[in-house]
């Protein structure tokens, strides 16, 4: 359907061969039966909200309405609800770190607009139906004279009614030097400057009450709105700025009592088991299986969610993500746990201590064989190959990692290892342990080239106690060698930089924190020029032995 071919359709026969009924059929619908269901959401502020939703009939036709009216409408860059690519994370975006953050809803939004407006909208530009079209269409997209909170249609053309009113409301804040936006039936305004001079938005009544400034309410009124007074909050510096449930104080966040206690319910399940908070959390489920595999679905909703607002590279949403992941074998709900190291404090998070011993170690006691292994986006290990060899080049008995937040030894199992490259492939052996060194994880990029300003992290020299050092390394020559075998090229990179022994096997990064390389020697090696090997040889050994970094 396209809107040339419906503006040439003038009766419901026409009509119904678009929508493919039979014209009776869909006179029937709109007119001899009510066409929806209705049912009650309980609302976050008390009380219950109506919901009506369309029978099956109502909701094909609507849906197949429904890329006519998304063609021709142009979302304003103030709109973020039921828009596509948008959300309440970008809707709270632009007010992050404002000085003044002024919200309120509209009050009755669906209810407000009449079939009127909604006729309107098929009648005028740029659709311009037939009148009879345009009354049949807005007919089968209202309920009892309005717009019903339950149809699909109802979202985008709720935005195509309020398209005047966010321009005007853009363009008073853009004269005040600030920001609109809106989610649904949710407005926000933000201003760098003091509250007293932004009284044509909002005012401090003598009572100390916020109240709605004169420009405000004049375009809202005349637009055909009313505001929901019970909803109208002033925040300034000092307190805390929410927008659709957001804080927006210094960044985009969640609110901390959402995250501690959706922190404390994975907790329980680590501690407790599944099925023991599942039927504490759904007593009501008697069902076996039912409970758990409701509480999955909430959290991988929650975990998803947290993700979403923090971004795919935070530690904390991926820390969260992959202690959910572990709780459970279910690949539908998995969520996506790789860390993107997204600060230079963070950048040394995915790395850990590697020790080689010919017996086995109980605790870390300082040794020869000692060097820096980083955790790839898939949970495997990469260090040298050579931190786990002996002096005759044959691989020790024991390898363990250690991170230098736990201190406690986890011995690993090596996967791959390739003595031309150096690179060897590692993996903790116990699930238990496993965690704990997987958490935090480096996404591996391209290949580094010459000029490239990197970052070279590891142990230098591991002692007790100490963190893990990251020092700068321009790439100052790429060359290749070659295997002893197969005669095959390896790329390498020298760099500058005091890489110092320890450090072999640890990540060089960029400034996007993505790994380019691995660090082979330091300063102190033969030659005396540090030397990394480039990413790709890394995924090149890996992939020789049935392996994904």
């Amino acid at each position: 359907m396209d809107i040339s071919k419906l503006r040439r359709v003038y009766s419901y026969e026409q009509l119904g061969v678009l929508f493919g009924v039979p014209g009776s059929v869909l006179k029937n619908n709109l007119y001899n039966s009510r066409g929806y269901m209705d049912f009650t959401i309980p609302k976050k502020s008390g009380g219950v909200r109506l919901i009506s939703a369309p029978g099956e009939l109502r909701k094909e036709l609507q849906r197949k309405l429904l890329p006519l009216l998304d063609g021709v409408y142009k979302r304003g860059p103030s709109v973020h609800g039921f828009a596509k690519g948008r959300s309440v994370r970008t809707n709270a975006l632009p007010h992050a770190s404002r000085s003044v953050v002024i919200n309120f809803d509209l009050k009755d939004f669906f209810p407000s607009i009449s079939f009127q407006r909604i006729r309107g909208v098929f009648l005028g530009n740029p659709m311009r139906l037939d009148w009879t079209v345009a009354n049949i269409l807005a007919h089968m997209c209202s309920l009892d004279g309005v717009m019903p909170a339950g149809a699909p249609t109802s979202p985008v053309l709720s935005n195509i009614i309020c398209a005047k009113l966010d321009k005007r409301l853009a363009a008073l804040a853009a004269r005040l030097g600030g920001t609109y936006t809106r989610y649904a039936d949710d407005l926000t305004f933000s201003f760098d400057r003091r509250l007293d001079q932004l009284r044509s938005v909002a005012i401090i009544d003598e009572e100390g009450k916020p109240a709605v400034g004169a420009s405000i309410s004049e375009i809202v009124t005349s637009e055909g709105f009313s505001i929901n007074m019970g909803k109208f909050r002033i925040s300034t510096k000092g307190s805390r700025k929410t927008v659709t449930g957001l804080v927006v104080n210094e960044k985009v966040n969640v609110k901390r009592s959402w995250y501690l206690k959706l922190e404390s319910l994975i907790y329980a399940v680590e501690k407790f088991g599944l099925d023991a908070v599942a039927a504490e959390s759904f007593p009501q489920e008697d069902v076996l299986g039912v409970a758990p595999a409701r509480l999955l679905r909430q959290l991988h909703g929650k975990v998803s969610y947290l993700r979403m607002i923090r971004g795919k590279g935070d530690w904390l949403a991926a820390d969260m993500a992959y202690r959910f992941n572990n709780l459970h074998k279910s690949v539908r709900l998995r969520v996506p746990s790789v860390e993107l190291i997204s600060r230079s404090l963070r950048q040394t998070r995915g790395v850990h201590i590697v020790i080689a011993s010919p017996e086995q170690m109980l605790m870390y006691e300082p040794r020869d064989h000692q060097g820096t292994a980083f955790t790839t986006s898939s949970g495997l290990m990469v260090t040298a190959a050579h931190v786990l060899e002996d002096d005759a080049r044959e691989l020790l008995r024991f390898i363990y990692v250690m991170n230098e937040r736990r201190l406690a030894l986890a011995e690993c199992e090596v996967l791959a290892l390739d003595r031309d490259r150096d690179i060897a492939i590692i993996r903790v052996r116990d699930d238990k342990h496993r965690v704990n060194v997987e958490r935090s994880r480096y996404k591996l990029g391209l290949d580094p080239i010459q000029g490239d300003n990197l970052t070279s992290i590891g142990y230098p020299d591991y002692a007790r106690g100490q963190h893990a050092a990251a020092f700068g390394s321009p790439v100052t020559r790429l060359f290749k060698s070659q295997t002893a075998v197969h005669r095959q090229d390896i790329i390498k990179a020298r760099v500058g930089g005091p890489i110092q022994g320890g450090m072999s096997g640890g990540p060089v990064i960029d400034s996007n924190f993505e790994v380019r390389g691995v660090i082979l020697k330091g300063v102190g090696a033969p030659g005396g020029v540090p030397e990394i090997i480039a990413i790709s040889e890394a995924h090149r050994v890996a992939q020789a032995n049935g392996l994904t970094l």
